[in-house]
């Protein structure tokens, strides 16, 4: 019975649950608010970057010392003492509760309950929000599980940069200015901006072989576009017309350099190698398309060079077999 009751503890929460909860919670606070009660408050950030105010209580109910969360209080901008003062007040007097009862407050001691500025990253979104011209409403963060955001983040970051050069500016953290000026370089965001986009072609190459119902011969068709689209890309950094690198030509004027150009031509010649193993004849290809357009007699040959233990004999039956089968004929009419 102890087992059941602890797995149910375990179960997490609704957010309407929770936030009936603290509701009830509250109301609790207020039938014992001729008792004295004591408060902690921390800061923490929920999965969207929002940065949270976390109020716990500790009060006797009558019979024992309950020790309960009492309210989560959002925090945008700077996290001044003052400002978290009137968050709290504002709490206190919605539910008219009274300072007067509170006989402890505790913290952790950090920064933002000190009055120092924190929370760069919420700033920033701030910042952005504020601004008529940005595209996106926050920066990206790369993390290498998930592995396409590399190239989102890059992109991302690029789309921002305005936004990142100004928020910056207006800084007081001393590693801003050193941030700011390696922005401002032209040659780094040449190169930023390169990587940016050319992430953003493997990014459209990898969400193409995802997917079910994919075949292996839609995924090498998709590799073997790939690698001569590396061959269009090369041609096109060579020649500076830039018709596939959107972001170097917007936002660092088109400025191309040997190292980019190296990079796609050692980029294409990784994926020749890399996948020479996965080249499939076009017959092959067309088979799997469409099995009734193949000849039993030459199709089985090209088969045997592919696979070298096939029974060509026993192939070439089964695929009469399966051409004349009216449930396949009557499927792929």
């Amino acid at each position: 019975m102890d087992a059941i009751i602890a797995s149910v503890k375990q179960v997490p929460l609704s957010a309407r649950s929770a936030a009936r909860r603290i509701d009830a919670l509250l109301d609790a606070v207020q039938e014992v608010q001729a008792s004295y009660f004591s408060l902690a408050i921390d800061e923490s950030t929920d999965n969207t970057d929002v940065s949270q105010m976390c109020i716990y209580v500790r009060y006797f109910d009558g019979k024992e010392f309950r020790e309960e969360l009492l309210s989560l209080i959002p925090l945008e901008g700077h996290k001044t003492g003052d400002i978290i003062f009137l968050k709290l007040e504002e709490l206190f007097r919605l539910h008219s509760l009274s300072f007067e009862k509170v006989n402890l407050i505790v913290t952790d001691g950090a920064p933002a309950m000190v009055g120092k500025h924190r929370g760069l990253h919420r700033l920033f979104r701030q910042l952005v929000a504020e601004s008529e011209e940005a595209v996106y409403d926050d920066l990206l963060l790369h993390n290498d599980v998930r592995w396409l955001s590399k190239g989102n983040a890059l992109a991302r970051f690029c789309a921002l940069l305005d936004e990142v050069k100004a928020f910056l500016k207006l800084s007081k953290i001393r590693a801003a200015a050193d941030h700011l000026t390696l922005l401002e370089d032209e040659k780094f965001m040449s190169n930023v901006a390169f990587l940016a986009d050319t992430f953003g072609h493997l990014n459209q190459l990898n969400l193409q072989l995802q997917g079910r119902g994919k075949t292996i011969a839609d995924m090498v068709e998709k590799l073997e576009s790939f690698t001569r689209k590396l061959e269009l890309l090369e041609s096109d950094m060579s020649t500076g017309r830039l018709l596939h690198f959107s972001t170097l030509k917007k936002q660092a004027m088109g400025q191309v350099t040997e190292i980019m150009v190296d990079f796609i031509k050692q980029l294409r010649t990784n994926f020749t190698s890399r996948f020479e193993d996965y080249s499939i004849p076009k017959d092959i290809i067309a088979f799997v398309r469409d099995p009734l357009s193949v000849r039993p007699g030459d199709f089985s040959s090209l088969v045997k060079k592919t696979i070298p233990l096939l029974d060509e004999a026993a192939f070439q039956m089964e695929l009469i077999d399966f051409q004349t089968s009216s449930l396949v004929t009557d499927a792929l009419r």
